[in-house]
């Protein structure tokens, strides 16, 4: 659809590669994340507790994805795989997201959480937005590019900031996701009780900006691997 509407194309898309899988976590209110050279590239691999089942899976930038999900998959004994769920993720969003007589929303415009992946609420915020576009539009009985332009300017006002932001956090962290020292490092710099507890204060996974900041303020040693990599 994007295309045949001749939209760009989002610059950046995770590649992803999920199963249901047998396996049993006995915790089933975290969730467990997986970083470093083995278990993914420029992205994160996941296991994610629902029940009887546990879906495990992984998100890679430039490779292919089951080799790592495979490395992932070792550290639940092998488990039987129920069903298999693939696909990708764009997590960029469009330069420009409306056009004559149409919008883009969600996963289709890249309007989507860059460090997650998630597009649950994002895709919400940019639906009610379009819907208040396409209204104004309908009131004014004028659906050209010019009048739709407002869609843009109404989700970005309320989710653009985040996304902008995110977005290059997580640029910066595809650069080191295989750097094993370097994440070692930032991790034995964050892992304190003062910073887990602002962590868990302060934590938003739909607003997560304001907790990298937040870090940022009380461990101003964490900048120089942003600015100069370590």
């Amino acid at each position: 659809m994007r295309n045949a509407l001749n939209y760009e194309r989002p610059k950046k898309i995770i590649s992803t590669y999920q199963v249901d899988s047998s396996f049993h976590l006995d915790d089933q209110d975290d969730v467990n994340v997986f970083i470093g050279s083995e278990n993914s590239r420029g992205f994160f691999g996941w296991a994610v507790p629902s029940g009887e089942i546990t879906r495990i899976g992984v998100g890679v930038d430039h490779v292919t994805a089951i080799k790592y999900f495979r490395n992932i998959n070792k550290k639940f004994n092998r488990s039987q795989i129920l069903g298999i769920n693939a696909g990708p993720i764009p997590i960029n969003y469009l330069k420009k997201t409306y056009g004559n007589r149409s919008l883009l929303l969600g996963d289709a415009a890249g309007i989507v959480k860059p460090l997650s992946g998630g597009g649950i609420y994002t895709g919400i915020i940019s639906a009610k937005n379009a819907y208040a576009a396409i209204d104004q539009s309908f009131q004014a009985n004028d659906f050209s590019e010019k009048r739709l332009k407002n869609y843009q300017k109404l989700w970005k006002h309320e989710i653009g900031r985040e996304l902008y932001i995110d977005s290059k956090i997580q640029r910066y962290f595809s650069r080191i996701s295989t750097n094993d020292t370097m994440l070692n490092k930032i991790y034995e710099t964050i892992d304190t009780e003062d910073i887990i507890r602002r962590i868990n204060s302060l934590g938003d996974i739909d607003y997560p900006a304001k907790v990298v900041f937040s870090i940022l303020m009380r461990k101003p040693k964490l900048i120089k691997y942003f600015l100069f990599g370590g």
